[in-house]
């Protein structure tokens, strides 16, 4: 039955049906996305970061392979710690996102701000980049995250709340401390409307407006278009 066979099959893990071919694998056709790659370190990204369970079994002729490969990279190009990392580094007291840089020796503290869904993941890659240059900084997501000495904080998702007020107001209280000379990252997921409320008021009214637009069926992209007025 329906159970069963999800059973045999987690996520990310797909139907195996096999091959008439008898097409082989080899290393100069298999995974020309590899070739193609900007670095060496997306070519081991793709290679090691194998996200497709029963990938050795599916790959069962170069065509097959070859598709697996792009799938593979779909997933590592979402992946918020590999894409944070691959744009964030440091070296030097430089760091560097993309083409800015910033000599952190004339700035005071680095602090990290996050808020929405996976902006905890997005914290810890932050955190190890930085390492003790890192003075620490507030974030909030669905789940909590080990990401010390970001404080990381549950907030309430998709309706916002009260686990979201008293998260904001952490955030708050940590950005009063602030001086114009130290340096703060931001990162803004989705989701961060319901998960980051200020002032108060924000939670109960948001909580209202989403009821409403369930109530009347509207869809993703419809409440993303209304919201994005009060948030």
């Amino acid at each position: 039955d329906r159970e069963a066979r999800s059973a045999h099959n987690p996520p990310h893990s797909l139907p195996h049906r096999r091959s008439r071919s008898r097409e082989t694998r080899s290393s100069s056709g298999l995974y020309p996305i590899l070739r193609q790659s900007r670095t060496p370190q997306e070519r081991f990204v793709i290679m090691s970061a194998t996200r497709i369970w029963n990938r050795n079994e599916l790959a069962s002729n170069t065509l097959r392979a070859d598709m697996l490969a792009v799938l593979e990279a779909g997933y590592a190009a979402i992946d918020t710690e590999l894409v944070v990392k691959g744009a964030l580094s440091f070296t030097d007291g430089v760091l560097r996102l993309g083409d800015t840089k910033i000599d952190t020796n004339e700035v005071g503290r680095i602090l990290f701000f996050g808020f929405g869904k996976g902006s905890s993941k997005a914290a810890c890659a932050v955190r190890d980049v930085l390492g003790a240059r890192l003075a620490g900084g507030v974030v909030i997501d669905k789940e909590r995250a080990d990401c010390s000495p970001i404080q990381s904080f549950v907030g309430n998702h998709p309706v916002p709340g009260e686990q979201s007020r008293e998260a904001t107001r952490e955030m708050e209280k940590m950005a009063v401390g602030l001086s114009e000379k130290d340096l703060v990252i931001v990162a803004v997921m989705g989701g961060g409307s319901a998960l980051r409320v200020s002032p108060d008021s924000e939670a109960t009214d948001g909580a209202i407006l989403y009821k409403a637009l369930l109530t009347v069926g509207a869809n993703t992209r419809e409440q993303n278009l209304i919201r994005k007025h009060f948030g």
